[in-house]
Parts: C-alpha cells; structure tokens; sequence
C-alpha cells in the first residue's frame, strides 16, 4: 500500500504544479490575447517595396496600362501568311530516299526519314510517279504520298 500512497502524493503534486502555472498564465493576462502581430503602416509598407526594389500603383492605373497592352497586342497580331508552296519534281530512276531529302530541304517535311519510313511502311517506294508536283507544307504524310503516287492511299 505504501506504493500507492507515493504514487498518489506524486499525481496530486503534478496536479497542484499545474494549476499553478496555469494561475500564473491567467494573472499574467497570455492567456486569451493571441501573440501580437506587427502593425502595417503605409511607411512600412512603402519601405518594404523600396527595399525589395518593387512599385506599387493604383489599381486603377493598373486596368488602364493592362488594357492598352491589350489593345496593342491585338493591333500587331499580324495575319497569317499562306503556306509556302514547293515545288518537287521526280525524275524516272528518282528513289524515296531522295524525294524524303528533296521534300526535307523544301521544308514541306520535318524529317525525311520519318517521311520514308512511311511510304516504306505504306508499300509506297516503288510507287513515285515521274513529274513535277506542288507540295504545302501543311500537307498530311498521306496527303503528298496521294500526290506523288497519283493514287488515293488511305489514312
């Protein structure tokens, strides 16, 4: 029994403790006002921005300077120009590797061996006709395949 009656001294000495200090917190008046904050001051305000090498202007300013770029952007948005037409002409004894080259340079394909991969993988190589073909650059693979081929190939 001994050993409880210490066990029992113990907690109601933790106990007293902390009622204590929590009299203490209350008297010293912590308890209910939260941590105060800086006040912000137009000066302080102003000396941030200066600090932080940053400009503060009215809002109002704001939606005229936003709007006039606005308005001069939409003035400079200049039109799109047709596409560039190209003119590929295939001689007899002409391979798909030079006309993928061919087209490559003219700018109507971005990679000439991704353009021949594809007429290898369409059964098309040995299909190019013989002649002079005008070619955009924003034609499909299939699209100028149809043309070179003087044939539809499906997409």
């Amino acid at each position: 029994m001994r050993g409880s009656s210490s066990l029992r001294a113990f907690s109601m000495g933790i106990f007293v403790t902390t009622t204590i200090l929590w009299g203490v917190r209350i008297y010293d008046g912590q308890e209910d006002s939260p941590p105060s904050k800086p006040s912000l001051t137009e000066e302080s305000v102003q000396e941030y921005l200066k600090e932080k090498d940053y400009m503060a202007i009215p809002k109002r300013e704001y939606m005229e300077l936003t709007n006039k770029t606005k308005e001069k952007n939409q003035q400079q948005v200049p039109e799109p120009s047709p596409p560039q037409i190209a003119t590929i002409q295939i001689q007899q004894g002409t391979r798909a590797v030079e006309v993928a080259k061919l087209l490559e340079q003219q700018g109507v394909v971005k990679s000439a061996s991704e353009f021949q991969q594809y007429l290898a993988n369409a059964q098309l190589t040995d299909k190019l006709r013989v002649g002079t073909y005008q070619i955009t650059p924003n034609m499909s693979f299939t699209q100028i395949a149809n043309i070179l081929t003087k044939q539809v190939v499906q997409e």
